[in-house]
């Protein structure tokens, strides 16, 4: 009687002690998943900062590169120097007592302009004397003033 009431016990035992290792041994699964869903995610966000590092290094090749172009094309062209003589102009005349009221009246008419229009200036600019960095600074800083006067 004590041999099949050991059996019984013995047998509770073990499948209770079975249940315990199996509940065990998924709650080890589950955080193993757990750490590598963390370190998947922590991998993703650094691959993101990779490849947004490689973006901006490419980009800046990029720019450096079509502003040389730019430079070798000037040496064949006299329009980079009237743009420049152009806006020394307009500068100096900014400055003339005899020439202010009109300057300022040119000023706030310009300050009225289609966004499309300072666009084109820029990229006439730009493509001009290969200053491309300084499109993205205008497109960067100026995107809030070309949507107001769009509307």
């Amino acid at each position: 009687m004590l041999n099949i009431i050991g059996n019984v016990i013995g047998g509770v035992v073990n499948t209770v002690g079975g249940i315990v290792k199996k509940d065990q041994q998924i709650k080890e699964i589950k955080e193993k998943g757990r750490l590598s869903i963390e370190q998947a995610k922590i991998d993703l966000d650094v691959a993101k900062l990779h490849a947004q590092i490689k973006q901006q290094e490419t980009q800046a090749e990029n720019d450096m590169t079509y502003d040389m172009q730019v430079l070798k094309n000037r040496r064949e062209s006299l329009i980079d120097e009237f743009i420049i003589v152009g806006f020394f102009v307009i500068l100096v005349l900014t400055f003339i007592p005899a020439t202010q009221a009109t300057m300022a009246l040119g000023w706030q008419a310009l300050n009225d302009t289609a966004w499309w229009f300072e666009f084109g200036i820029v990229g006439i600019l730009v493509s001009t004397l290969g200053l491309k960095d300084v499109l993205r600074i205008f497109i960067g800083g100026s995107i809030d003033k070309l949507r107001k006067k769009k509307e």
